[in-house]
């Protein structure tokens, strides 16, 4: 694995494969570059695929930073910036998502040219008028307790957290899966993690995401057990250019659990970006120069 050194001598592990177009993929609460192994191996043919563990998961230690969701959107600029990528198809899973938002309230945003969302609400927290977060109408309150319990039980919390992060009823055939996605975010530090959890639970991108103006991607698992269909569909009606998908066989983990689907979607959406792009070029001096300012 690679580390960067960023401006404040922090240094963020990342792997990286293929060469093409910049295909960045930022990993949810717990999880580390490793989750997107499938997507590593499946698409380094067409993309330059890019996976940091973020500040305080996987091969990235936290410093002397609170680990905090403006922290991670910090790193994520600086890390844009360090390895100069350009026209960058951003893929958020959950937490990574929130990250990409943050990031893309800054300079950072003139490097991205499309973001895709994996199974993520616009404010994670339930209340009275809201209630798209957390499945179970989970409050803050309530939300906030599980910072209190993963730090005194964290084993326990990361095998309840992995198993559902699959779809509904599916654990038992899903096993190998839930051990390893447990047993990876269970090597993770459980104070620096339950601070990024209080962080994510604050946050709140509804009024935030009708000025996107960016194309998104918008994948939710049909069976998640973290946000309902509706939560989705809330995210379409804000995003001014997005497109939603539905995976049906899938839990909150849907580009592990239908990867073939997931890699074909993200394929079309990231043809699509390049489409448009070409279409809104300005001519060069060549075709300018003809009649009628035209192609032939």
């Amino acid at each position: 694995m690679a580390q960067l050194v960023l401006r404040d001598m922090s240094r963020l592990g990342y792997q990286e494969a293929g060469a093409g177009p910049a295909l960045l993929l930022i990993h949810g609460w717990g999880a580390n570059s490793d989750f997107f192994e499938p997507q590593r191996r499946a698409l380094a043919q067409r993309f330059r695929v890019i996976t940091p563990d973020l500040r305080g998961h996987g091969a990235s230690p936290i410093g002397s930073a609170v680990l905090t969701v403006d922290q991670l959107a910090a790193d994520l600029e600086a890390f844009m910036e360090a390895l100069d990528l350009r026209e960058v198809l951003a893929v958020g899973w959950s937490l990574g998502a929130m990250a990409i938002w943050k990031m893309l309230q800054g300079p950072g945003r003139r490097r991205v040219a499309g973001i895709a969302v994996l199974d993520m609400s616009a404010k994670v927290a339930n209340d009275g008028a809201w209630r798209l977060g957390l499945k179970g109408g989970i409050d803050s309150g309530a939300a906030l307790l599980a910072a209190d319990v993963m730090t005194t039980d964290w084993t326990g919390f990361t095998r309840a957290m992995a198993e559902r992060l699959v779809a509904e009823g599916s654990q038992e055939d899903r096993e190998p899966l839930i051990a390893w996605m447990a047993g990876q975010a269970a090597l993770n530090a459980p104070g620096p993690l339950a601070d990024l959890w209080r962080s994510l639970v604050a946050q709140d991108f509804r009024e935030d995401l009708s000025g996107l103006d960016l194309p998104v991607l918008l994948a939710h698992g049909a069976l998640s057990q973290f946000y309902a269909a509706e939560t989705a569909e809330d995210l379409e009606r804000r995003l001014p250019r997005a497109r939603r998908v539905r995976f049906e066989h899938s839990g909150h983990a849907l580009h592990l659990e239908e990867p073939d689907r997931f890699h074909q979607i993200l394929i079309e959406f990231a043809d699509a970006l390049t489409r448009a792009d070409h279409e809104q070029a300005p001519p060069t001096h060549e075709t300018a120069s003809k009649p009628g300012g035209g192609t032939p």
